[in-house]
């Protein structure tokens, strides 16, 4: 008995890191693109900060193949649907649902499905890598206060602290039910 919960949990925990990882993935290639992109372009080549900026997020992000495949290879529903739909097409949904390949790619669809209403113009490219153009044009922007980004932060910052007070009753529950079990 105590054998198949050991496993249930490790499975259990398994599939948790896949689903936060998964969270985070699509926004990961940006992220390392920006940072050497601050590198590169502010000390090897001399530019001044906005120079940097402009150039990076108004020219390569929309324009380099490069900067366009590694920040749309997990953003693009296209590719996470293609993906979801061979897993679900080799194995069983059940089998599926204990998997954390399947997980980790249903939690960046996920991540790109909220993503895609709250970039005014520079979301996802839904049909990449076929159509390496066409982004949804939402009127919602989540940083640019000009497109109403003022209730997506308060919405985030909601969201945020819901999940960080869930998170602390958890532990603390689980620490007083650990220590009462103890006793």
């Amino acid at each position: 008995g105590d054998y198949f919960f050991h496993s249930m949990n490790r499975r259990r925990s398994r599939v948790g890191l896949a689903i936060l990882i998964g969270s985070v993935a699509p926004d990961v290639p940006l992220y390392l693109l920006s940072f050497g992109g601050l590198i590169w372009f502010r000390w090897f080549e001399g530019w001044d900060w906005p120079e940097v900026g402009r150039h990076m997020y108004a020219n390569l992000f929309y324009n380099d193949p490069i900067w366009i495949s590694l920040h749309n290879l997990l953003h693009s529903p296209l590719v996470l649907v293609t993906v979801l739909a061979f897993l679900l097409s080799r194995r069983p949904l059940s089998e599926c649902r204990r998997s954390a390949i399947f997980w980790f790619f249903a939690s960046c669809l996920l991540h790109t499905l909220v993503d895609i209403p709250v970039h005014y113009d520079d979301g996802p490219l839904i049909f990449w890598p076929l159509n390496w153009q066409y982004r949804f044009a939402s009127p919602v922007s989540y940083w640019d206060f000009d497109h109403h980004a003022r209730p997506v932060v308060i919405a985030e910052l909601a969201l945020w602290a819901t999940f960080v007070l869930w998170t602390l009753y958890r532990l603390v529950v689980r620490k007083f039910v650990a220590e009462n079990q103890s006793t």
